[in-house]
C-alpha cells in the first residue's frame, strides 16, 4: 500500500487494482480479524448487539469489494493481454481510479441494500453470546449469485 502511494512509477492501472485489493485485505485484517479472534477464543459473541450488526455490515462490504477487486484484476489482465493496443491507448490511471471508486461504491450500495431488505436481522432478538446473520431465502440466492457465482464465472471465462 505504501509503495504504490509513495512511488509515482507504480501509479499504473494494474497497480491501482492491486492497491485496491491490498486496501480491502488490510481492512479484513484490521477490522474483521480482531472481533473474529475474540469470537473464536471465547466461543461466543461478547461484543454486544450493535457491534454484531456492525461486524456483519463491515464484513459484507469489505468481502464484496475484495471479491470484485479480484474480478476486476482478471478483467484488466484479460483486456491487457487480448488487446494490448486498446489497453495502452484507452485504460489510464485516472480511468482505473474511477473504476475502483465505482467498485467500492457499488459494493457499499449492495451491502446497504442487502441489509435494508433484511430488516428482520436488525430487529432480531439475539441471545447473549450469539451473532448470526439471517437472510430470507430470496436474498440468500441473490447474494449467492452476486457475491460468488457471477464473479467466479467472469474469472473462469476470462482465464
Amino acid at each position: 500500500i505504501i509503495s504504490v502511494l509513495h512511488f509515482k512509477q507504480l501509479h499504473t492501472p494494474a497497480n491501482i487494482l492491486v492497491f485496491s485489493l491490498a486496501v480491502s485485505d488490510f481492512f479484513v485484517g484490521a477490522l474483521l480479524m480482531p472481533p473474529m479472534l475474540i469470537w473464536t477464543i471465547k466461543s461466543c459473541w461478547i461484543l454486544g448487539r450493535s457491534l454484531c450488526i456492525c461486524f456483519w455490515l463491515i464484513s459484507s462490504f469489505i468481502l464484496a469489494s475484495s471479491i470484485y477487486n479480484i474480478t476486476l484484476i482478471s478483467v484488466d489482465r484479460y483486456v491487457a493481454l487480448s488487446n494490448p493496443f486498446f489497453y495502452t491507448n484507452t485504460i489510464s490511471t485516472r480511468m482505473m481510479c474511477t473504476v475502483v471508486s465505482s467498485n467500492w461504491c457499488v459494493c457499499l450500495a449492495y451491502t446497504i441494500t442487502l441489509y435494508y431488505f433484511n430488516i428482520s436481522f436488525m430487529n432480531f432478538l439475539m441471545c447473549p453470546g450469539e451473532c448470526f446473520l439471517i437472510l430470507n431465502d430470496v436474498w440468500t440466492v441473490i447474494d449467492l449469485v452476486i457475491a460468488f457465482i457471477f464473479p467466479l464465472s467472469v474469472i473462469i471465462i476470462l482465464y
